[in-house]
C-alpha cells in the first residue's frame, strides 16, 4: 500500500470514541496506534480521523502534541482550513469530511440497526456527482470516505472507477492523498 503512493493515517487502535473517554486513555490510545502504524509501514502518520469523527474537547491538542499535521474530522466546510492553536506543537489544518461523501449512509445495511433498504451504486453515483460538480466549480475539495467493506463490492468499485473517470473530465483536477493536501494548503497560509 506504502509502496503504491498510498497514505496510512491514523483512526483509533480498536475504532474506540474518544469522546467518551478520559483524556489520559483517548492520549494512550494515539500513542498506540502511531507506534503500531510506524512500526507497521515504517513512517509516523500525519492524519488523523478519529472513528465516527467525534472528538473529545483535547482531541485537537493531542494531535498536535504528536506531530499531526491535519485532523479530518470536523463537517463545516468544503474547503480545508487551519484550526487555531490548541497548545503545544504545529496548528492543525482541518481537511473537512461530511456523511454525503461517505459510504456508510449509502451502503451499510446493519440487521435490525438500520434499515434502509441496500440500493444500487448508480444512485450513489448520480449524488456523488452532482456534490462533485458543485464543489470543483466553487474551487473546494471533494473528500470520499469509503470502508473496504462496504465499498469493496464489484458494482461498487465500478461505480466508483466511473466517477473517477467522470472528474478526470474536469481541466485542471488533482488527485492527491490527504497529506499532499494539507501540507499545501499549510504552504499557502504562511
Amino acid at each position: 500500500i506504502i509502496k503504491a503512493g498510498y497514505e496510512i493515517g491514523a483512526h483509533g487502535h480498536m475504532h474506540e470514541r474518544v469522546d467518551t473517554l478520559p483524556p489520559d486513555q483517548e492520549e494512550e490510545i494515539l500513542a498506540k496506534s502511531i507506534e503500531v502504524l510506524a512500526k507497521a509501514t515504517g513512517q509516523k502518520p500525519v492524519g488523523y480521523r478519529s472513528p465516527s469523527w467525534e472528538l473529545s474537547p483535547t482531541s485537537l491538542a493531542l494531535l498536535e502534541k504528536y506531530g499531526f499535521v491535519y485532523s479530518s474530522n470536523f463537517m463545516d466546510d468544503y474547503f480545508p482550513y487551519m484550526h487555531p492553536r490548541q497548545g503545544v506543537g504545529e496548528p492543525l489544518v482541518e481537511l473537512p469530511v461530511s456523511w454525503l461523501l461517505d459510504d456508510a449512509p449509502f451502503f451499510q445495511w446493519g440487521l435490525g440497526r438500520d434499515y434502509r433498504p441496500i440500493q444500487p451504486a448508480s444512485n450513489v453515483l448520480e449524488i456523488w456527482r452532482e456534490e462533485f460538480a458543485g464543489t470543483y466549480r466553487r474551487g473546494g475539495m471533494f473528500m470520499l470516505t469509503m470502508h473496504p467493506q462496504l465499498i469493496g463490492r464489484v458494482s461498487r468499485l465500478d461505480m466508483l472507477r466511473h466517477l473517477i473517470d467522470f472528474m478526470r473530465g474536469f481541466p485542471d483536477m488533482w488527485f492527491a492523498t490527504a497529506a499532499m493536501v494539507a501540507h499545501h494548503w499549510k504552504s499557502q497560509m504562511v
